[in-house]
């Protein structure tokens, strides 16, 4: 008796997901028929809400290929904005597919197997008002007041986000800077849930130009990005794992956490290694453009501890090796510039346990020499250590002086210059300290303006 009552349920079960699997290939057999009045339908009722144009010129459904994945290709999608009476192409690609797990669909989660996305373009523009062309085309022009939705409530998987062949062009219109950028391949996974976001990322391009108020920084050189994010939203935990970018022979290696709920926290491991002077050159923008040539600048450290009421520990060894300096207004140069040193900043808010050091510094000046170390302890009561010699002819020193009554100088100096002791900021005056400094002249030579 046990047994056919057993036997009965089976029965009823397979019968039930039988129903419900004919159900689903009904509807989705209904759906790639209907699909020439559904897509169309569908885009009309999405523009209605944006700002933007959606358009795309074909769609083509594999419902039961891989079921129960979906596969759903879009031919030429576009996205568009009318501006005075223009259309602006925002952003275009020659195909996306895309596949999904239906049965996750009916469980409220958004499971995407596949998200491709082959050759196009996408322009960002920012306006005067700092608004992005993309952005303004995307927003929705008719919100809901009220909805039973929950961002918390949603559950988003995208196994393998791939695209390549992309182009992306970036214009600032009030301060004239653009970018001009080739994907060439985007591999990536993201997983959204109601209390965490993990992405990982692999992205390889050729940043064709990067230029600021017209004056180009970078051309023609291979970017890319690898690593992996992890956040933590009801903790605010952001852990970076292994990251890398690399900006042509330059690299940037990031490791660690940042808390930022209560017990506010932070534990960042980072390298640089500027070999040809692309990230020096962004971070001083166009200001060093001329004067930076070549070489090498390095760093290496950590910043870990708290940051409610006391300043983070950063720990830094820093260096250049072979740097050459074009000294402004004149065509001379300092070369094979090399350094080496670390920051420390102690425990202290005050910086009194702080440590700067240049072990060494040594460099080649026109006709001479530069050669020293630098110590300093304590940013709150600073103790100064340093000897410094060099030599340099003084053809040209005329140039850099702004308004100065000096046609032209001429000749050689040399200086020999030595110190310890302690400095009273307060009182810009030292104490107890050794002060000794040498400088000798020779062939010197000037004419004054009348």
């Amino acid at each position: 008796m046990a047994k056919k009552q057993q036997s009965k349920i089976i029965k009823i079960i397979v019968r039930s997901l039988l129903f419900i699997f004919v159900l689903l290939s009904i509807g989705i057999l209904y759906l790639s028929s209907q699909k020439d009045k559904l897509v169309p339908y569908l885009i009309k009722t999405l523009n209605k809400q944006i700002a933007g144009e959606i358009h795309i010129k074909d769609a083509s459904f594999s419902p039961l290929k891989h079921f129960p994945e979906l596969s759903i290709s879009l031919d030429q999608p576009s996205l568009s904005m009318n501006k005075e009476h223009r259309i602006d192409t925002v952003m275009a690609f020659e195909r996306i597919d895309i596949s999904f797990d239906i049965v996750a669909l009916l469980k409220s989660k958004i499971d995407i197997e596949k998200l491709y996305i082959y050759k196009g373009e996408i322009r960002m523009i920012q306006n005067e008002d700092s608004s992005y062309t993309l952005v303004k085309a995307l927003k929705n022009i008719n919100p809901v007041k009220e909805s039973s939705s929950d961002l918390s409530d949603l559950n988003l998987t995208i196994e393998k986000l791939y695209a390549e062949n992309i182009q992306l062009n970036v214009l600032q219109l009030y301060d004239n800077t653009s970018l001009s950028e080739h994907i060439k391949k985007l591999d990536a996974s993201i997983e959204y849930h109601q209390d965490s976001l993990r992405c990982e990322l692999d992205f390889y391009s050729t940043l064709a130009s990067f230029s600021m108020k017209n004056s180009v920084l970078i051309s023609d050189q291979e970017l890319r990005l690898k690593g992996a994010l992890n956040v933590n939203l009801n903790s605010h935990l952001i852990t970076i794992i292994n990251s890398q970018m690399t900006l042509g022979e330059a690299s940037l290696d990031l490791d660690g956490y940042y808390r930022g709920d209560q017990d506010k926290e932070i534990n960042l491991n980072f390298g640089a290694d500027d070999k040809d002077l692309k990230f020096t050159k962004l971070f001083f923008a166009s200001n060093t453009d001329s004067i930076i040539d070549s070489g090498n600048i390095y760093l290496k450290g950590n910043i870990t501890g708290s940051l409610n009421d006391e300043l983070p520990m950063i720990h830094v060894s820093y260096g250049a090796e072979n740097l050459t300096l074009n000294i402004p207004k004149t065509t001379d140069q300092i070369k094979n510039l090399d350094f080496d040193g670390h920051f420390y900043s102690g425990s202290k808010r005050d910086l009194s346990e702080a440590l700067l050091k240049i072990d060494s510094i040594s460099a080649l000046l026109p006709d001479g020499y530069l050669n020293g170390h630098f110590n300093m302890t304590s940013f709150k009561d600073p103790y100064l250590s340093y000897h410094l010699k060099c030599k340099a002819k003084l053809d040209g020193f005329d140039k850099l002086l702004s308004k100065s009554t000096i046609d032209s100088i001429g000749g050689i100096i040399s200086i020999d210059s030595h110190f310890k002791g302690y400095l009273h900021l307060k009182e810009n005056a030292a104490k107890d300290s050794i002060n000794d400094i040498k400088m000798e002249l020779s062939n010197l030579c000037f004419r004054v303006n009348k």
